[in-house]
């Protein structure tokens, strides 16, 4: 609080308040306030107070990372601190790192995380904002029914990718994403080749980056291998099994398959040690994930205490709203005649948040708006009947007078939960009066009424819980969710980048040393920060340099770099021909996967060759094509109409072992139909070899002499260029000024590019 200019009080009594401590913000202090006050109150009378110009609560605050969601802090997979869950203590820091991980990212609806399974609650408020479309393969049911009555596939989607920080529930390991159900597995949890083979291939082939299957049996199955392997862009986790067995001398399928884009998961519980269940092989089983006492979102429960299933709720579809203040009030007043000896009669189903408040409370006649607690559940610490049922009677009317009741919902502003369910509601005065019988719910209110802000209560069939499960199971969908935080954080990522990545980032531990492949448990954090998602850099290609080559066979150098990556693996190199009198041919591989940086390659004369390279590193990031680098093979002298005066002489010292020679001025060689961007003689130069002027068409490209003071073979006299390709012409080479040599002639280059 802050106080007026010389209205400070001199100690914490004179303000009401049992301590006033100052703070190293200018004029602020901090007020202890005396027991039994609450904080609402306190703002309320220190802001009417006229000494005071200031007054706030102390709020709490807590890292971003970390999600509001009611059942987080039991949630050790995620967060372990130590704390108990069911009765058994963690070891801090035996968990996945997600807190940490989330501040890098929380997930992202693009990335598709499919999940194999029994299908998935889809309606489950936890889980319906991040669920898609998905796929039914079991018979019996329509293609699109993908609901779940097993539990298993939707705990496992709970894993992967529950709504987080909701104020409700759980939080999967990736908080955003898109979750698609596929249903390979019946209502008894069994799934046999053709569903799960054809689900997979379904879920890949409609952009899944990721799928999780939980599951796994003894023998080899090809079919089930072959769709795997044949969706290499999809990443595929599968559990160990959980017969505490070496799945290196007892395999376990599809978990044996030794496919790259496969993972293979055992299951770690709150202390970091190997799952009592839990299968393991170095030779097969990837790396370890939590997987003992895991709490999920589960498949629907009937909502009613027994009977017609129906109950009555604060919230039918779902979580209750942050900030209400409803009600549901029995629409009749209840007579006791003088009785005393009374009780309201309920069942109470509940699962409540810190400070969220439920209450039965009654109402005289005389004063209908004068409420009196007579029940409450919840509290600082939250409640749960744990998907139970409890019995609640507390006693009512000690006057003996008619009175009212009603069932109560007061909340904070922080965090949800599931709420309230109330059936078989009566009330009865002993030894043996009943003055409201047993009321059950249907589809109507059976006699209530309901009021408050906002008026949500109703009757509902169906309750949305989450349950505690245990197995390889639990610890695959640990790692799927990894996955899917990885591809949001970088979506053109590979495969084997993210396996790479979620392997190397394990955390290494003693007890996965020799039971998995990679030693160690899935720390999701560290897989964010390692993941190689960048494809090699520097890529270039170093030769040809020329613009023409004076043999066929001539060199093409490359280079690439990859930083601190993974490395350069290999390489793509393709090449595109345009012959002097055409256009260019469509792109044509020539190295692919190639290990080398450079080649010769084979050309022939009267060629234009472009070329262009990519890089590849060892997990499959791969560059962008290069820009095309160009050269060309001259055409041959021969290939030249010769007019009188020529002849012709082979010699090994010329371009392709001849040339074309003449003293004859005004004879001219010929080259029909020609394209060219730039243009090069071939020839030989001497003392005295003269001059020539060449043409494209009937426009003169200039006159260019050969005269040199040495005689040099294979020589290229650099004719003329266009910003463009030309053509087609008929390039005329014509003698103008003979010397006494004769004018040789050994090619002509005509770069397409």
């Amino acid at each position: 609080m802050h106080f007026r200019r010389g209205r400070a009080p001199s100690d914490a009594a004179a303000i009401g308040a049992r301590g006033i401590h100052s703070l190293s913000v200018d004029g602020w202090k901090l007020l202890r306030l005396r027991g039994g006050e609450s904080v609402d109150h306190a703002v309320a009378r220190l802001r009417s107070d006229p000494r005071v110009d200031g007054v706030t609560p102390n709020h709490v605050y807590e890292s971003l990372g970390v999600p509001s969601d009611t059942l987080f802090p039991v949630q050790w997979g995620l967060q372990n601190t130590g704390q108990p869950v069911l009765g058994v203590a963690g070891t801090a820091g035996a968990d996945i790192s997600a807190v940490s991980a989330w501040d890098t990212t929380t997930g992202s609806s693009s990335v598709i995380a499919a999940v194999a399974d029994s299908g998935v609650n889809s309606a489950h408020p936890d889980l319906a904002p991040n669920m898609i479309a998905g796929q039914n393969f079991v018979p019996g049911r329509p293609s699109t029914s993908t609901y779940d009555a097993f539990g298993h596939g939707s705990h496992v989607a709970g894993i992967i990718g529950a709504r987080g920080n909701d104020e409700y529930g759980v939080t999967g390991v990736a908080q955003r994403v898109s979750i698609m159900p596929i249903r390979v597995l019946d209502d008894t949890g069994q799934g046999d080749t053709s569903n799960i083979a054809n689900g997979f291939n379904w879920a890949a082939t409609h952009g899944a980056k990721v799928v999780n299957g939980s599951f796994g049996g003894p023998d080899d199955d090809p079919v089930l291998k072959a769709a795997i392997q044949g969706n290499p862009n999809t990443l595929f986790v599968v559990a160990a099994g959980n017969a505490s067995s070496n799945n290196d001398n007892v395999p376990e399928f599809p978990c044996n398959d030794s496919l790259s884009n496969l993972i293979c998961v055992a299951a770690s519980d709150q202390n970091d040690h190997l799952a009592s269940f839990s299968n393991f092989g170095p030779g097969h089983v990837h790396l370890a994930a939590p997987g003992v006492n895991i709490v999920s979102t589960y498949m629907p429960d009937p909502a009613g205490d027994g009977g017609s299933g129906y109950a009555l709720s604060d919230s039918p579809a779902g979580g209750y709203a942050n900030n209400a203040n409803n009600w549901a009030q029995w629409g009749s007043v209840v007579d006791p005649k003088g009785k005393t000896n009374c009780n309201l009669n309920y069942r109470l189903r509940a699962g409540l948040a810190p400070n969220d408040i439920f209450t039965a409370q009654t109402a005289p006649q005389s004063d209908p708006t004068n409420w009196t607690d007579v029940d409450t559940a919840g509290g600082p610490s939250g409640y749960t009947t744990t998907g139970n049922y409890v019995s609640r009677a507390p006693a009512v009317a000690a006057d003996g007078l008619p009175f009212l009741f009603r069932f109560h919902l007061v909340t904070d502003a922080t965090q949800r939960s599931d709420g309230v369910y109330v059936d078989n509601v009566s009330v009865t005065c002993a030894p043996s009066t009943t003055l409201l019988g047993n009321v059950s719910f249907g589809s109507s209110l059976s006699g209530f009424t309901t009021g408050g802000t906002p008026n949500t209560w109703g009757t509902t069939s169906i309750a949305y819980i989450w349950v505690y499960m245990s197995g390889t199971s639990m610890a695959s969908p640990m790692v799927a969710g990894a996955a899917a935080l990885l591809w949001a954080a970088h979506p053109n990522a590979t495969v084997a980048g993210v396996k790479e990545a979620i392997l190397q980032g394990v955390d290494q531990l003693p007890a996965f040393a020799s039971t998995t492949f990679s030693g160690g448990r899935l720390n999701v954090d560290k897989a964010l920060q390692i993941i190689d998602a960048t494809p090699p850099t520097g890529v270039a290609l170093t030769n040809p340099t020329a613009s023409f080559q004076l043999a066929t066979t001539f060199s093409v150098d490359w280079t690439a770099t990859d930083g601190t990556g993974t490395g350069v693996k290999n390489f793509d190199v393709r090449y595109e021909r345009a012959p002097y009198n055409g256009h260019f041919t469509p792109w044509a591989t020539w190295k692919s996967n190639y290990t080398g940086t450079g080649a010769p390659f084979p050309g022939s004369a009267g060629n234009t060759y472009c070329f262009e390279v990519r890089a590849r590193d060892n997990v499959g990031n791969l560059s962008n094509w290069t820009g095309a680098r160009c050269t060309d093979v001259p055409v041959n002298d021969t290939a030249l109409t010769a007019g009188p005066g020529w002849s012709r002489v082979k010699s090994s010292t010329r371009y392709l072992g001849d040339d074309t020679y003449s003293a004859t001025k005004g004879a001219t060689l010929t080259l029909a139909s020609s394209f060219f961007r730039r243009m090069d003689l071939v020839v030989s130069v001497c003392n005295g070899c003269g001059s020539v002027a060449v043409f494209f068409g009937s426009t003169s490209l200039g006159t260019f002499s050969l005269n040199s003071t040495t005689f040099q073979t294979r020589q290229l006299v650099f004719v003329h260029s266009y910003s463009h390709i030309s053509g087609p012409q008929t390039v005329t080479i014509r003698i103008v000024s003979p010397s006494g040599h004769p004018v040789m002639i050994e090619g002509l280059g005509l770069l397409d590019y």
